[in-house]
Order: structure tokens, then C-alpha cells, then sequence
């Protein structure tokens, strides 16, 4: 497309691009220096949105040809239905196919819909907002068609919310300092660095595989505060290191039918608040006042609360008050 489709609009903030169906160039909008928000939707033979030659040629005009840096003032990144999309940019001719590290320098908010084929994004080191709900490796390190990685280089991301992958078999997330709210949905198997920091973890179990790590995933959150656990089928107890959450407050269980047991090490988490069993027929027989055999377990928390709805609100109930 040529270059002077952007002549005179250097000024642009926002800029939607929907519907076209058969769109396969985009013009250069890493020229506009004051562009904020980006959304693309529905370009279905869209592959990449820029090339690495374009970007050479322009880059002492934009400015970011020296340090990698360009959209210097984007902070919003929508794409949705872009089925065809396999990367940021086209890679040059002329270094065999390989990629330069470009960097969204401003980016705070990614949000990345239906998009099957993409691989790997551009860094954004002051990302504070992820969301996806199709498969993507948001490091670029092909990891299997099936995989999502999410990097330290993140450093400020602290929501991340991954919901209903179905095909979505690993995901693994780096140690962080940053992440405070961990949503997972629809994913058979997590591997967790140290989440140094993270608040809030609510999790939809949907295999035998991710009940058995559930301890090693609990070892990797010393300092959550919010616990969430949804539809694991098989699970009958839950870990006794759920003990070691010593700053716990919140713990909600829903849809775990087998589960008829909680804990012993339950007693030691002097800081929750608040428990919530919702569609645990066993445990709310067992442990609901007054006639559960063990209700005097759970006097040392002060708000229990027993529910025999079926359907899924825990994690929305979870996001609103959180604000995710």
C-alpha cells in the first residue's frame, strides 16, 4: 500500500480496520507518532501486519531505526478474527528470514482474539494487561501448535486471564514479580515459575494431569490471598499444602463432586476469612452448620457458605471484584 495513504492524518489517536475481508497489506502505521489505540478485526488474509524492509526504509523518519523502538504512542492492541495472522512483522529478504526484536515502548493493554496461526508478538515491556482466548505464544518460542508461554520479559504484567482454550494443552508461565491475577480455563496442564507476587488464582480443572500438580502449583504462590478452584472431577481432597498459604483469605471450591474431605492443615490458615463451597454435595453434608459432623473445623472462619447451583459464577464473581 502506498506510503502517502498516511499523509496529512499524522495526528490520528485511534484507528479501527474491520470487515475487510480480503485485506492482505496494511498501511504503515508505525509512521503515526501519536497513535494510541489499534484495533484490527476480521482481516482473514492478513498475515503480518508490517514488513522488516518497510520498516528499515522508514525508520530514521519514524525515529525508531536506531534503538528498535516504534508505535512510539500505542498503548491499546486489539486483534480479533485475524485467522490468517502469523506474526507482527513480514520477516526481510535480506536476513533469511530471521526478525529483529521490535518493541511496543508505551503498549499497556494486549488483547488477542481468534487468531489460530499467530506465533509472536513484538516486546512490550511495560504490557500491564493480557488477554486471550485462542491459542498464542506470546514470546514468539515455538513451543507446539497447541502451547502458550508467557515471559518474565512482562515485567509489569500483573492480570492475565486465559479462558476457554479448548485445544490449549501446556502453558507455562514464567517466575514474575509482577502478575497478581491468574485466571486459567480449559487448559490440561500449567507449569508455574515463582509467582512471587501473585493474589489471586482461580483455576477450571479439566484433566487427571493438572489435579496431581495441584500441589506443585499451590508451592509456587507463597503469597496468595485468593483461591479458586472449578470443575476438578476426580479430585477427593484437597493437598495438604494448601497449608503453607499463610496469607490465604478467600478460598472458593465449586463443581469438585468427588471432593468429600478438606484438609487438616486448613486449621493452620489463621488469615481465611472466607470460605465457599459451591456443588460439593459430600463436603457441604460433612461441613455445613449444624448437623455436618465436622462443621466445629471451620469456626475459625468466619464466613462459610455452602451452595448447591451447578453452573459456573465463581470466576466471574472473582473478576468483578477484581476488576479484571
Amino acid at each position: 500500500m502506498p506510503r502517502r495513504w498516511l499523509d496529512g492524518v499524522s495526528n490520528l489517536v485511534a484507528i479501527d480496520i474491520m470487515e475487510c475481508h480480503n485485506c492482505r497489506v496494511l498501511p504503515h502505521l508505525s509512521r503515526l507518532p501519536h497513535l494510541k489505540t489499534l484495533f484490527l478485526a476480521r482481516l482473514y488474509e492478513l498475515e503480518y501486519v508490517e514488513d522488516e524492509d518497510d520498516i528499515r526504509v522508514g525508520g530514521g523518519k519514524c525515529g525508531f531505526g536506531a534503538h528498535n523502538v516504534y508505535f512510539p504512542s500505542l498503548e491499546v492492541l486489539l486483534l480479533s478474527g485475524l485467522r490468517s495472522l502469523k506474526g507482527w512483522t513480514r520477516p526481510s529478504m535480506d536476513d533469511h528470514g530471521e526478525t529483529r526484536q521490535l518493541s511496543f515502548p508505551r503498549l499497556l493493554r494486549l488483547e488477542v482474539f481468534q487468531c489460530p496461526k499467530l506465533m509472536s508478538m513484538s516486546l512490550a515491556p511495560k504490557l500491564e494487561s493480557f488477554r486471550a482466548n485462542r491459542k498464542l505464544d506470546i514470546t514468539g518460542i515455538e513451543d507446539g501448535p497447541a502451547s502458550l508461554s508467557i515471559s518474565s520479559r512482562f515485567f509489569r504484567l500483573q492480570n492475565l486471564k486465559i479462558n476457554d482454550h479448548q485445544e490449549l494443552t501446556s502453558l507455562m508461565i514464567e517466575s514474575s514479580k509482577s502478575i497478581r491475577h491468574l485466571v486459567v480455563k480449559g487448559c490440561k496442564n500449567i507449569s508455574l515459575g515463582n509467582l512471587y507476587v501473585l493474589e489471586t488464582l482461580i483455576i477450571h480443572g479439566v484433566s487427571d494431569d493438572l489435579e496431581e500438580k495441584l500441589p506443585q502449583l499451590i508451592a509456587c504462590v507463597p503469597m496468595l490471598q485468593i483461591l479458586g478452584l472449578e470443575r476438578f472431577r476426580n479430585l477427593e481432597q484437597l493437598p495438604e499444602e494448601i497449608g503453607n498459604l499463610s496469607l490465604l483469605r478467600e478460598l472458593k471450591i465449586g463443581n469438585c463432586l468427588k471432593m468429600a474431605k478438606l484438609p487438616q492443615s486448613l486449621l493452620s490458615l489463621t488469615s481465611l476469612q472466607k470460605l465457599h463451597i459451591r456443588a460439593c454435595p459430600d463436603l457441604k453434608k460433612r461441613y455445613e452448620k449444624p448437623n455436618g459432623q465436622d462443621c466445629h473445623l471451620l469456626q475459625h472462619i468466619s464466613n462459610v457458605e455452602f451452595s448447591s447451583q451447578i453452573h459456573d459464577i465463581l470466576t466471574q464473581v472473582v473478576l468483578q471484584a477484581l476488576g479484571i
